[in-house]
């Protein structure tokens, strides 16, 4: 009968453990879960802030090119409002020059910028 009493003792030893065992899966289990969920918030803010860094940099690249063809239009006007005075185009034109240098490289540096982060 001893020996009987001890398997007993041993099946409901067995079941315990593995209740026991169960149990810290599932609370294993719930803490990647938190973790995961708290990591994909964080992610996604980190997302939504690079975004819209991006866009901000675009839009205001865009407005630098709007300037910029706004600046062109001016400088062609000038010049089509001097065609018939020769002396006064001559003038305009180095100024157009000048500025249109510097257009250039303005141009040339907000290319440079355009682009978003992967």
């Amino acid at each position: 009968m001893d020996s009987l009493h001890e398997i007993e003792k041993c099946v409901k030893a067995v079941d315990i453990l593995k209740a026991s065992e169960i149990d810290k899966l599932k609370k294993y289990r719930a803490k990647i879960i938190e973790y995961l969920d708290r990591r994909e918030k964080e992610l996604q803010a980190e997302m939504q802030h690079i975004h819209d860094q991006d866009v901000a940099l675009l839009h205001e690249l865009q407005t630098q090119l709007k300037t910029r063809r706004s600046e062109l239009k001016e400088m062609t006007t000038k010049l089509k409002s001097h065609e018939k005075d020769s002396s006064e185009l001559f003038i305009a034109a180095k100024r157009v020059c000048s500025q249109l240098n510097q257009l250039q490289s303005s141009l040339q540096e907000t290319r440079g910028k355009i682009g978003y982060r992967q």
